[in-house]
């Protein structure tokens, strides 16, 4: 075996992603810009300032938000793909 027994039968572990900074820095703003503009998808379904209040306290490292803040671009850029185009074409 190329790797020892320890390390192949230890428990899995998921993937860190660096997302968490990336958040706190430039997507920060991307993020902010994307969920919170006005002919968005994302405002219509949400809470505007429950957007801004997730991204202001990840920012400011008063709460971990990545997790919503990831799946609300998600849901963003998924409805701006596949939703919106459908509407134009």
């Amino acid at each position: 075996a190329w790797l020892p027994k320890d390390i192949l039968n230890r428990p899995k572990k998921g993937f860190l992603t660096p997302m968490d900074v990336w958040l706190q820095q430039d997507m920060g703003s991307f993020a902010a810009h994307q969920l919170l503009r006005r002919e968005g998808a994302v405002v219509h379904y949400f809470s505007p300032s429950a957007i801004k209040e997730l991204i202001e306290t990840h920012i400011q490292r008063k709460r971990n938000n990545q997790r919503q803040i990831f799946c609300l671009l998600v849901f963003e850029l998924w409805h701006k793909i596949f939703i919106e185009q459908d509407v134009h074409d």
